[in-house]
């Protein structure tokens, strides 16, 4: 099994089409074109599964990780990134928005770091925006699948976010899928983020709310030094 396991709003949905869709070119595997959306993963839920995807991990897991066999693809980003997407998409970021991304770093993305780094690739946000076709290398060589250039360009042509206008997704709480193919149209909005300072362009009053509210992570993983953030927040709270 193939997890795809991205923290929140970090392009985890563009992970698992590039596994689904290299799947069922490569190995003609159909049946499995769904993601499962789950709070918490138990392994006799997923076990029957091919390719699941999910935002939560914890440290409950760690004996599944480290024995299945399976493989863990988690795509991270600078949290204040993935809080400006929220916001494009629903034109707010409220507490729920922060306490998902806030579970994601506290739960999920410590758990693969503690974890047999054999059975987990990280990817960037960036790298995945920016160096697409890159990263569907990584990700082929992951899951031990063949590849030459033209089977490259194939899956790029099909999962770019740039290109695809639906995405395949399940379970998701307030969004509609259709119930046959499972396609939900603007999930991957196309506005990708290729700079990374996307969140610098939501109104002052909200960079400063996300640099405070992601203050322990943006240190902790290095996204800012102590006297950078110290800087931006004094800037922002003029």
């Amino acid at each position: 099994m193939i997890v795809n396991c991205g923290l929140f709003k970090t392009g985890s949905t563009g992970t698992y089409n590039i596994v689904r869709v290299a799947l069922q070119k490569k190995l003609n595997i159909e049946g499995f074109g769904f993601a499962v959306n789950i709070l918490s993963m138990k392994p006799d839920e997923v076990e029957s599964q091919i390719v699941v995807k999910t935002h939560h991990l914890n440290m409950n897991h760690s004996d599944f990780i480290n024995t299945s066999g399976c493989k863990f693809i988690c795509t991270i980003r600078d949290p204040r990134g993935s809080a400006s997407s929220f916001y494009e998409k629903y034109d707010k970021i409220n507490d729920f928005t922060f306490d998902l991304i806030n579970d994601c770093w506290d739960n999920t993305y410590p758990t693969l770091l503690s974890c047999n780094q054999a059975n987990v690739l990280f990817i960037e946000y960036s790298d995945l925006v920016n160096r697409f076709n890159h990263v569907i290398k990584q990700i082929l060589d992951f899951i031990d699948i063949d590849y030459d250039e033209e089977f490259i360009n194939l899956i790029s042509a099909e999962t770019h976010p740039l290109k695809y206008k639906n995405d395949v997704v399940a379970n998701l709480d307030g969004d509609a899928s259709d119930e046959k193919t499972l396609l939900h149209s603007k999930h991957i909005s196309g506005n990708l983020d290729l700079s990374g300072n996307k969140w610098k362009e939501l109104p002052q009053k909200l960079q400063l709310s996300i640099c405070e509210k992601f203050k322990p992570i943006l240190l902790k993983y290095n996204y800012e030094t102590e006297e950078t953030l110290t800087k931006l927040i004094s800037e922002l709270s003029i």
